[in-house]
């Protein structure tokens, strides 16, 4: 008697319920397998050019100052703008502009500051500023500064691309179709490009010869 009064109550006398165990995880090897679905599915997705391919002209110590402008306004030209992808010509010069990729408000389209953190952000401008040097038809060089104080000036004449698609060969007599720009550069001091010559700034000059 003593044994079955201390035996505990069932869950049945009690009214409790039994605990109902919890569902099945799905094993790590499911995981795995849809993870690989996703990262199939996303491969099929064409990313955009600028955003994986190495442009063609590249910054290099062993370019001068006037080497890195011929390079930028070549991939700019008429018709390698184009080659390997649209607008491969601006990518170029980016990717020989100082200010690319930084934080900090650049001068390069001055007098405007602006943030050239983004290729897409610096195409849009200059597109928008130099508009005749996206497909120009020619240029030649007007004058070359010895560098000084890490800084060497390149000013060039370029046949712009309104008069290159309309079939002339340079503006006329007093070359009222050519356009002067000033190409101020820097020697890179630290990161990828250390010892390079970069773009600090590009400036396209009017007819009183002032910047436009």
């Amino acid at each position: 008697m003593s044994s079955l009064a201390t035996r505990p109550p069932s869950l049945l006398a009690t009214g409790l319920r039994r605990a109902v165990p919890p569902p099945a995880i799905p094993t790590a090897r499911r995981h795995r397998r849809h993870g690989h679905r996703s990262r199939r599915a996303a491969s099929s997705i064409e990313p955009l050019p600028q955003n994986t391919t190495e442009v063609l002209a590249l910054p290099s110590p062993k370019l001068s100052p006037l080497e890195a402008v011929a390079a930028q306004l070549d991939s700019l030209s008429d018709p390698q703008l184009d080659t390997p992808w649209p607008l491969h010509g601006v990518a170029v010069a980016y990717a020989f502009c100082s200010d690319a990729g930084a934080l900090e408000l650049s001068r390069y389209f001055a007098p405007m500051s602006t943030s050239l953190y983004h290729q897409d952000h610096f195409q849009g401008k200059f597109l928008t500023r130099f508009p005749g040097l996206v497909g120009h038809g020619g240029w030649e060089v007007e004058e070359e500064q010895a560098e000084e104080d890490g800084v060497a000036v390149v000013r060039v004449r370029v046949v712009p691309a309104a008069a290159a698609q309309g079939g002339g060969a340079g503006g006329g007599a007093g070359g009222e179709q050519r356009q002067t720009y000033v190409f101020v550069m820097v020697r890179a001091e630290q990161g990828l490009r250390k010892g390079s010559w970069m773009t600090k700034q590009l400036v396209r000059l009017g007819a009183d010869g002032k910047a436009v």
